[in-house]
């Protein structure tokens, strides 16, 4: 997938932080990105999940928000009654990487993390992971030790 197919995507920015926000959106559109749609927490995004005239192509979500946290977000988007939404891919960005938050986003199917601060390169290449691979496979996250996990691992911006 080259940056002009892209463009035609629609992704989905979950942050409380405006600063953060305005970056994740500024760098998703310098890698092609046209559509972006931005929410301030979890209950903000379900709601424009479910009612966007857009279809929602990739999630980029924090975990740490208020009224509705990224990890309650997730739980709720994977339990969704439509399959497309269900199955939307989702990458976790995050300046808290507790074990116990990535094993429960894990669990409830995400794609990839990133750690907080960004780059472009770091946010680029696991947006493209997440669109055309699977979501992590939780028995291979959970079950091995970090150093020797394979292809699972967090991005450092």
């Amino acid at each position: 997938m080259q940056i002009n197919d892209l463009e035609k995507l629609c992704a989905l920015v979950v942050e409380d932080v405006p600063s953060m926000r305005q970056l994740l959106v500024h760098l998703l559109r310098e890698i092609g990105f046209k559509d972006v749609i931005t929410c301030e927490d979890g209950a903000d995004a379900l709601n424009r999940v479910e009612h966007s005239p857009y279809a929602i192509d990739v999630v980029i979500c924090d975990l740490e928000m208020p009224i509705i946290s990224g990890l309650e977000f997730i739980q709720m988007l994977r339990r969704n009654s439509r399959k497309d939404i269900r199955d939307i891919p989702i990458v976790v960005v995050t300046g808290h990487s507790e074990e116990k938050n990535l094993h429960q986003a894990v669990r409830l199917g995400v794609h990839g993390f990133l750690v907080k601060p960004v780059s472009r390169k770091a946010l680029e290449a696991r947006v493209r992971h997440a669109l055309k691979n699977a979501p992590i496979d939780p028995d291979v996250f959970l079950n091995k030790p970090r150093a020797h996990s394979g292809k699972v691992k967090i991005i450092e911006g």
